[in-house]
């Protein structure tokens, strides 16, 4: 009786175990790399119960699907705005972060895919250890650029081509603006009397003003895309400004050509948009053959009493052709002429440039009060070198 007894007992615990064993065989460990590499925030998600145990084999296929897998780039969900997503570093140490995966694309967030295991829907996921530098990726905002704003890197100067474009390809951007004459315009109103006489103590008093208007000339240089009338105004307000500022640096002066030799105009000083002009570059190499009109004679002022009185006013592209009639006008009408219906005693400046007046008789006929005959001599008077002091 005992041994029987005693055999019953020995077969029901060897059931036991075996059914321990059998149990034991349907559940899947991390492994002793993955134990050692775990962090303190890793966790293995329970498998849930009505989830069917797997064999070995499928717990294999699966591990090697979840190695070779990749997000698809077209699944991320980032608030419907297009990602950059940055591939983690060769260099980074990679940490096992247990996962669960089946065969169906998986969505991902940025902090998700870089902190949390990729979750699915299928009713037959299984649990394994996957590298997190694999699996995840920082997710970044990319920029994006307006290809139809004219722009620059704020507090930048940009002046040449290869600027602008560097400027057009930062995020960081400004609008870039044809210079404002409003500085200069007043420093004329105020120093400046109708008759064209230069009150050069008063501008020196507030030569700092004239410096940064210059200053946004330099910055704020001729572009291509300016029309005619904006680049006109530019370059006779700088041919009038650098020349009062020539006069400042070396005031006192009893007239322009006391400076460089008797030849103040050809000094090469003058810096806009990354060049260096002289007097002569702006009015000879660039307003008289650019523009071609005769009547800028009138307009750009030497800083001398006989030179055609400087204008209390900046040009602008709105108002420079208006003026330049009203200036044209005034100098032909004025002392500096002497005319009458058979002769006429002119200006230098009519001999100086007689190529680009033209038949001259004909050129002051559109603006004199009096009517020239078509053969009236024509004669030259001295010129007055003397500054255009008030």
């Amino acid at each position: 009786m005992k041994i029987i007894i005693i055999s019953t007992i020995i077969t029901l615990y060897a059931c036991m175990n075996q059914a321990e064993k059998n149990e034991l065989d349907h559940v899947v460990l991390p492994t002793i790399e993955a134990q050692k590499e775990r962090t303190p925030d890793t966790f293995i998600p329970e498998v849930p119960d009505e989830q069917l145990p797997i064999n070995q084999e499928s717990l294999k296929e699966s591990t090697a699907q979840a190695k070779s897998s990749t997000v698809d780039e077209n699944l991320i969900d980032m608030n419907n705005q297009p990602q950059n997503v940055d591939a983690p570093s060769s260099q980074s140490t990679s940490t096992q972060t247990p996962v669960s995966v089946n065969n169906s694309k998986t969505k991902v967030t940025s902090k998700e895919a870089s902190e949390a295991p990729i979750a699915t829907e299928s009713a037959h996921s299984t649990t394994i250890a996957a590298s997190s530098s694999a699996e995840s990726s920082e997710v970044k905002q990319a920029p994006v650029i307006d290809p139809n704003v004219r722009v620059v890197a704020p507090e930048t100067e940009l002046n040449t081509k290869d600027q602008l474009k560097q400027a057009v390809d930062s995020p960081e951007a400004a609008i870039i603006s044809t210079p404002d004459h409003t500085a200069f315009a007043e420093l004329l109103k105020t120093y400046v009397s109708n008759s064209g006489d230069v009150n050069y103590k008063g501008i020196k008093s507030s030569e700092s003003k004239l410096d940064e208007y210059l200053s946004e000339l330099d910055i704020n240089s001729i572009q291509s895309d300016w029309s005619q009338n904006e680049q006109l105004a530019y370059w006779m307000n700088a041919y009038n400004a650098f020349t009062i500022k020539l006069i400042l640096n070396n005031y006192p002066v009893s007239k322009i050509t006391d400076l460089h030799g008797g030849k103040p105009w050809d000094a090469k000083w003058i810096n806009l948009g990354g060049k260096t002009y002289s007097l002569n570059n702006i009015e000879h190499d660039i307003i008289r053959p650019t523009f071609k009109d005769p009547r800028i004679h009138f307009a750009v002022n030497c800083a001398a009493k006989s030179c055609p009185p400087l204008l209390n006013k900046a040009y602008t592209a709105d108002n420079v052709n208006r003026l330049l009639n009203n200036v044209t006008k005034d100098f032909v009408n004025s002392s500096d002429n002497q005319i009458s219906s058979d002769a006429v005693q002119l200006s230098k400046i009519f001999e100086w440039y007689a190529d680009d007046f033209g038949n001259i008789i004909k050129f002051l006929n559109q603006y004199s009060a009096k009517k020239i005959d078509s053969d009236a001599k024509v004669g030259y008077l001295d010129y007055d070198w003397s500054l255009n002091e008030g």
